[in-house]
């Protein structure tokens, strides 16, 4: 009986707690040699795509977001948390430089198994 009460418990303690989603948003140029020869105009929509992801993170949408490093095959990375994989392909596609065609966006649903204290 009292396993059964602390059950009921445990249960009534988690109900109405949302599980958070975490997406992972992999980009990637579009064309070959972006990162050596970008366009003056490839410069402008990477600002923009930069002032972008900023306001993702004053929405509290944005975890973490960054490129890597290697030059050869650049890519970038973007943790979002946010409810659906909808609204993740929708900050995706709407990410100023996939909507100009400068890079390739791709969403993975993510399951944060472990972070530093203050991510998670």
């Amino acid at each position: 009986m009292k396993l059964l009460v602390l059950m009921m418990l445990a249960a009534a303690m988690t109900f109405g707690q949302t599980k958070k989603s975490y997406w992972l948003i992999k980009i990637e140029p579009a064309r070959e040699g972006f990162i050596q020869s970008m366009t003056v105009e490839e410069k402008k929509v990477m600002g923009e795509h930069f002032e972008y992801l900023k306001g993702k993170l004053k929405e509290g949408k944005l975890v973490l977001a960054g490129p890597g490093m290697d030059r050869e095959k650049p890519l970038g990375i973007i943790l979002v948390e946010v409810p659906t994989r909808e609204e993740a392909e929708q900050i995706a596609q709407n990410d100023p430089s996939v909507k100009a065609g400068v890079q390739l966006a791709k969403v993975y649903q993510f399951h944060m198994s472990l972070a530093r204290d203050g991510i998670r």
